[in-house]
């Protein structure tokens, strides 16, 4: 049906409201609330008309769309649903775009007021003048509790990007006697930590070199973070956890750190890492720019937060030693 068709059906509608309108309203202004039976009839007729022949317009129409769509055959209404298909994963991915952006402010949102209460503290303790022991506890326990809020958005981001179930782990990096690097779980997302706890606690602390994705990244030729969507084809992939193939096939790991000797060639930066983010599922999904870039722009924005944290960590300890002497 073209447009000129179309144009006379709307007109044809438009005449047949307005006939309707303006024979009651002539019947409101004669005071005849009762149109005589002449009149009813013309205005049925014209209503009836008009009734008509919109409903000649539409099946015209859809004549005309299952006749293009038979022409075409099962490829022509593949195509057709296709298009509807990708009309809907367009949509929902403005939709996903908007949740993402929303989690990463609501983060970062979070995480500076941590960061300020935290400088706070740490120049009260540098001027000599410390919080009291259940001031030190609280603010260790509202920090823990920002990093289980961390854990859940950023489970919720991967889950939103990969359109997996996603688990979320905070590592942290600690030293060893023996100079070497050791690896603890710091916090797990509230999902996956029931199915994960075993393996944390069977394992509490291991050497870095024990995980290929820890390895690489801190011994490794500074790899600035380690992605696999398909690990049980990696040949050299190792990890400390021998159930860990039960859990996860894919995985995306970033380091929490910062360069500390400016401007130099890659071969020659070194950085101080505190810990890393991982993110693993059964999968995939995870090798993409988005999921890295947005990843690690949390974790480069967390390390200024650990070290305050560590720095308060350390004080509470201290009062703690303290009192309990005392």
């Amino acid at each position: 049906m073209n447009k000129r068709t179309e144009y006379i059906f709307g007109v044809s509608s438009l005449i047949g409201l307005l006939i309707s309108v303006g024979l009651t309203v002539l019947a409101l202004r004669s005071g005849n609330y009762a149109p005589d039976a002449g009149a009813m009839i013309i205005s049925l007729g014209a209503v009836n008309v008009v009734l008509a022949i919109v409903v000649v317009g539409a099946l015209l129409k859809a004549e005309e769309h299952w006749k293009r769509i038979c022409e075409l055959g099962p490829a022509g209404q593949l195509k057709d649903e296709r298009i509807r298909m990708l009309i809907g994963q367009s949509e929902l991915a403005r939709n996903s775009g908007f949740e993402v952006a929303r989690i990463i402010h609501n983060i970062q949102d979070q995480l500076r007021d941590r960061i300020n209460e935290l400088f706070q503290a740490t120049e009260d303790i540098d001027n000599g003048h410390p919080p009291t022991v259940e001031e030190l506890l609280d603010l260790q326990r509202t920090n823990e509790m920002f990093y289980l809020f961390l854990v859940d958005n950023l489970k919720i981001m991967m889950d939103l990007l990969t359109g997996r179930r996603c688990a979320v782990t905070i590592k942290i990096v600690e030293g060893s006697e023996g100079g070497v690097f050791m690896m603890r779980t710091f916090m797990r997302d509230a999902a996956s930590y029931r199915s994960r706890k075993t393996a944390d606690s069977s394992a509490a602390e291991y050497p870095y070199y024990d995980n290929t994705a820890f390895r690489e990244i801190l011994s490794g030729p500074r790899r600035s973070f380690y992605v696999s969507d398909n690990l049980g084809a990696e040949a050299t992939y190792a990890n400390s956890n021998p159930a860990w193939k039960r859990l996860y096939n894919a995985t995306l790991v970033c380091p929490i750190r910062m360069q500390l000797n400016g401007e130099v060639p890659a071969d020659r930066r070194e950085y101080s890492v505190l810990g890393f983010l991982c993110v693993d599922n059964r999968e995939g999904g995870l090798d993409r720019p988005d999921c890295i870039e947005l990843l690690a722009s949390v974790a480069d924005s967390l390390f200024n937060h650990f070290l305050m944290l560590d720095h308060v960590t350390a004080a509470a300890d201290r009062a703690i030693e303290e009192h309990t002497a005392c």
